[in-house]
């Protein structure tokens, strides 16, 4: 599919521009919930990724709200990496902050 729509199927561009868009709301939905510093996309959204992540960006960046700021970060690493190093960063980050919960006795 995806090679279709590079080559100039435009009935495949149009369905790759609108799995983009929805991508992004649905990102934006995410950061105007948890308000996430970082966004880690992989896996199979990456087999696409010409395709998809210009109009994602664009419309997480449009839906989202404007006082947040986020990175959306593409990996190509494994999935179980990306989600081992987001629960590395919170960890993290939870033990940086004194007033945490992690550190109360």
């Amino acid at each position: 599919a995806a090679q279709m729509a590079n080559s100039g199927n435009l009935l495949m561009r149009k369905i790759f521009d609108d799995a983009g868009k929805y991508l992004g709301i649905g990102i934006a939905n995410v950061i105007n919930l948890l308000n996430p510093k970082y966004v880690v996309l992989t896996g199979g959204v990456l087999d696409a990724s010409d395709l998809l992540v210009e109009q994602a960006k664009a419309h997480a960046r449009k839906n989202a709200w404007h006082i947040s700021t986020f990175e959306l970060i593409i990996s190509r690493e494994s999935r179980l990496r990306a989600s081992m190093g987001a629960a590395l960063k919170y960890i993290n980050d939870a033990f940086d902050n004194v007033e945490s919960c992690l550190l109360r006795k």
